[in-house]
């Protein structure tokens, strides 16, 4: 079963001819075993997803094929397009070629057939006595087109492209008026003689003629509870003249033709009406969670914990605890709330239950459930090559994107028009779901989409996330999702596992004890395998799988490569790629074990597939790779399977290997790492790189820059460790240098990575120590580039960091040395170091380059008052049309870090007001979201000029 693909109308046809012309209106741009699917801009910008799908002829197969339509795509709109016969004899008089769109249809054949009373010497006569009711199209779906028909324009009529048949060049009238009828069966009518016909002239002042789908259609949408209209063009009379030769099927390619013309166009100019939005979108919602609350089961009891800051979040310092949920509803005090919680603690159906309590207050939530983000459109935007394309294109771009986040996303479905058109009826909160399940390119689209939406200045957010990069979360308060209370996961765990009262949860782990206080461990104990003689997650996982599925260690091995060769650059998972890797019977295994989704769009919780890498990743260490990092993490947006890895490899030496590739990466997935490794149930990294880590952590809290040395701060304050908290004592390089000597560790790389973060201010670089720039091992490699910003270099030695730069350029996989010799650059003030990093903010392919000159160049500027200043200013400037050709992400990570580094303690006289114009110029080229928190940082740069 794959995935039902979402659409804004399905367009309906019963014939070829009515088939080709949809197409050539609606241009197709996929198209799968019984769809096409094409794209409509919209007049007010954005864009409809149209699916077009042939039923066949008569209203029984028109029924039948409809309702599986409906089943294959989701949609909340139908169109009936085509041909039909219209009543020249009517009142209404409907010439060959005019369009019907009527507010009725009736079926003229549902009726008794009797006989009519009559004397003795009178012929039996049947009589038909027909007991058909009109049936009512979607009046706002008929209303908009009455609109478009009646409009003054009739730009429509511009799109026919077929020449009507009598040589004429009348615009076909369109019969759109009150009660217009329209009759429907399953016989095709070529005689005004016919009984039903008759009937209906009749019998219907509105009547314009009959056709033989509509009411099959119609009533397939009612089933389904989707909106329905008919848009049909006369090629016939239904009398004899239908079968003369001179006539025949005369107007039928001109007919198709009127109908898909005026279908392609009332869809491009389609609009929800203001005054059913709301109530639309608040009664569709009310279903969508119903459906998802009964699917929560067992039913547990959640309560949250409210931290005053991610880093208190992280620490578990909590100002409140064990508080309901209505305590996370956003409000004009905290209008932004992100509830933060490991993999399986219940986020999901958290936002289910908040959605819930929303809607009996009468509010107005919109739900984004993220894991519904189709795989394609990840990658579409994570390797999407922006350089050459202007402001205007990239913005284009950016906003394709959105538009599918949001319609992918949206329950119920939106597109962002209408989310903004439901803002100005009603204050909205938006209610986003598995943050991490997004990359952070697209985490920046959304944010900046929903902060200017509707007419609040502090729009209400609600977020759910793992623990990951935290820069998506400025100006957000912070809750924790508490574990479940110990005696209800004893009373189901026992439940389940206990014989005669023999208490098996308290036989287990004292670490798997907390682990079943996950819901998402309990729930799987319950219908899984007792977990007693088991020390963490992994393991637990294998125990599933090996009596659950019975599933051995080969075969498990074999699963998660399958598993992570499924993964695509930013971590979506291939169901169908996975499925062919695996095999048809493991496969469907893997769906009746609920470890891939029912509905087969993915895995059924994020924790099956970050085991599964994590499995695959433990013994692959040529996989150790920032690419392969970025796959099992979304991109930094949650690291639990960087933990999971951990778990599973055996040797502290090993997970010194892995600490030390992660923190290549990145530094703050290190970190999380260092935090597993406090745990005593799989052993520890090696105390020389705990330590090592730790200590680099601290240095950087000493940094001149204020947003590093909050952030370094932060990270530190957030490690349970003793180590980390006597390195936070210390308020100078040399203090820290003792306390770091003071532990005493003397294994043989620990010793060698000390020389060099030991080195003083002003002390001569060795060559030896350039060279260390390009080392494999990351924690040397980062000593020496801040070791080197304090080190004194000879101008042989300067050319030679310079040439490192261009030789690593031409290396792929280069990415961190590259960032390595342009941050030790920031120290070394000259002319031509000056142009090298120019070069590098403009023209590098990696972010993170960019990102450490822009931060190189910036200090260059503020530690030096002469001409330098002037040259490094002038060359961030001439660099900040460059930053339009990245993604959003890339450009405010660049753009906050030239911003930041302006914040500099060590900057020199009238710094605040040489650096100022650049600044504004940086504010003006970023997205409106991120402007305020730019300005903030300006703000503040006024309290260090005084200073200064």
């Amino acid at each position: 079963m794959t995935r039902r693909p979402n659409v804004d109308f399905l367009v309906v046809v019963a014939l070829k001819d009515e088939l080709d012309a949809a197409i050539k209106h609606f241009p197709v741009i996929d198209s799968s075993a019984d769809e096409y699917f094409a794209t409509v801009p919209r007049t007010d910008g954005g864009e409809y997803r149209v699916a077009l799908v042939n039923v066949g002829m008569g209203p029984e197969n028109a029924q039948r094929e409809t309702r599986s339509a409906l089943q294959r795509v989701r949609t909340s709109r139908v169109i009936l397009i085509g041909i039909g016969a219209g009543f020249p004899d009517a009142a209404s008089a409907v010439g060959l070629g005019d369009l019907m769109i009527p507010q009725r249809i009736v079926n003229y054949e549902s009726a008794k057939i009797g006989e009519e009373p009559r004397k003795w010497y009178q012929l039996r006569r049947p009589v038909a006595k027909h007991r058909s009711v009109p049936e009512r199209v979607t009046q706002s779906l008929w209303h908009s087109a009455q609109t478009l028909a009646e409009g003054p324009e009739k730009t429509w009529t511009a799109r026919i492209t077929v020449p009507r048949p009598d040589g004429t060049s009348r615009a076909p009238t369109v019969f759109v008026a009150p009660e217009t009828t329209l009759g429907c069966g399953a016989k095709i009518i070529a005689t005004e003689l016919y009984e039903a016909r008759r009937w209906l002239l009749e019998e219907f002042r509105g009547i314009v003629g009959l056709e033989m789908e509509s009411i099959g259609v119609f009533n397939a949408c009612v089933a389904a509870d989707v909106d329905f209209l008919v848009i049909k063009a006369s090629q016939d009379p239904a009398t004899a003249l239908k079968d003369r030769e001179s006539e025949k099927d005369l107007w039928r390619r001109y007919a198709c033709d009127v109908a898909a013309a005026f279908a392609r166009e009332f869809v491009a100019r389609f609009r929800v009406s203001n005054d059913s939005l709301v109530s639309e979108h608040l009664t569709r919602l009310k279903a969508a969670n119903r459906t998802l609350l009964f699917g929560e089961s067992p039913q547990f009891d959640y309560r949250v914990s409210l931290a005053q800051s991610y880093t208190d979040l992280k620490r578990r310092h909590f100002q409140r605890s064990g508080v309901e949920l209505k305590s996370l509803l956003p409000n004009d005090g905290a209008p932004c709330v992100a509830l933060i919680g490991g993999g399986g603690t219940g986020k999901t159906n958290i936002s289910h239950r908040l959605v819930r309590e929303l809607l009996s207050d009468d509010a107005c939530p919109i739900v984004f459930d993220l894991s519904k983000y189709a795989v394609a459109a990840k990658v579409e935007l994570a390797s999407r090559d922006f350089v050459g394309l202007t402001r205007g294109e990239r913005e284009r771009v950016e906003k394709e994107i959105l538009e599918r986040l949001v319609i992918e996303t949206s329950v119920p479905r939106h597109t962002p028009a209408e989310i903004e058109a439901l803002a100005k009826e009603t204050p909205i909160l938006a209610v986003v779901d598995g943050l991490n399940e997004i990359p952070p390119n697209e985490q920046a689209l959304l944010f900046s989409f929903l902060r200017r939406v509707g007419t609040n200045e502090r729009p209400h957010i609600f977020v759910t996330a793992r623990f990951g990069s935290r820069d998506a979360f400025a100006g957000f308060a912070f809750f924790s999702v508490d574990l479940l209370a110990t005696a209800d996961a004893q009373r189901l765990y026992d439940h389940k596992h206990s014989k005669d009262g023999s208490g098996a949860f308290i036989g287990l782990h004292e670490r798997v004890r907390e682990i079943l206080r996950r819901p998402f461990f309990l729930a799987l104990a319950i219908r899984g395998p007792q977990l007693s003689g088991l020390h963490n997650v992994s393991e637990i996982f294998d125990r599933f799988f090996d009596e659950r599925l019975g599933v051995g260690q080969r075969k498990l091995s074999e699963i998660a490569e399958a598993a992570f060769a499924a993964l695509d650059a930013v971590g979506g998972f291939q169901v169908a790629r996975f499925k062919t890797l695996v095999g048809e019977k493991e496969y469907r295994d893997l769906v009746n074990a609920e470890v891939i989704s029912r509905d087969e769009i993915g895995v059924d919780h994020e924790l099956w597939r970050d085991f599964l890498a994590a499995k695959h990743l433990s013994v692959q260490p040529d996989l150790w790779l920032d690419e392969c990092f970025d796959r099992v993490t979304v991109k930094a947006s949650s690291f639990e399977c960087l933990i999971l890895t951990m778990e599973q490899l055996g040797e502290a030496e090993q997970r010194d290997g892995f600490v030390k590739a992660v923190y290549n990466w990145n530094l703050p997935a290190a970190v999380e790492c260092l935090e597993f490794a406090g745990a005593n149930d799989t052993g520890d990294v090696t105390r020389g790189l705990k330590v090592a880590v730790l200590a680099v952590i601290a240095e950087r809290a000493l940094d001149p820059i204020a947003h590093s040395r909050d952030n370094a701060r932060s990270q530190l304050a957030e490690q349970p460790s003793d180590e980390a908290r006597r390195f936070a004592a210390p308020t100078n390089r040399p203090d820290l240098v003792a306390a770091v000597q003071r532990e005493g560790v003397d294994d043989p790389w620990f010793v060698r990575w000390f020389e060099v973060f030991r080195l003083a201010e002003g002390e001569a670089a060795s060559d030896e120590l350039i060279e260390l720039l390009a080392s494999g091992d990351s924690i040397l490699g980062w000593a020496a580039s801040n070791a080197l910003r304090r080190a004194q270099m000879s101008g042989t030695q300067l050319r030679r960091v310079r040439d490192l730069l261009s030789v690593h350029s031409r290396v792929q996989g280069d990415n961190v040395v590259r960032w390595r010799i342009v941050h030790c650059l920031g120290t070394h003030a000259s002319m031509e170091t000056i142009e090298v990093l120019a070069r590098s903010i403009s023209e590098d392919p990696h972010m993170w380059v960019r990102y450490g000159a822009a931060r190189s160049l910036m200090e260059i500027a503020a530690l030096n008052d002469n001409g330098v200043r002037t040259a490094a200013l002038q060359k961030v400037s001439e660099a900040l049309p460059s930053l339009l050709k990245l993604t959003i992400i890339d450009r405010q990570q660049v753009l906050r870090q030239i911003v930041g580094s302006a914040l500099n303690s060590g900057a020199v006289a009238n710094w605040a007001t040489d650096v100022k114009p650049l600044l504004m110029r940086a504010i003006d080229i970023a997205d409106d979201a991120d402007r305020d928190e730019l300005r903030a940082r300006v703000d503040r740069l006024g309290t260090l000029g005084r200073s200064a």
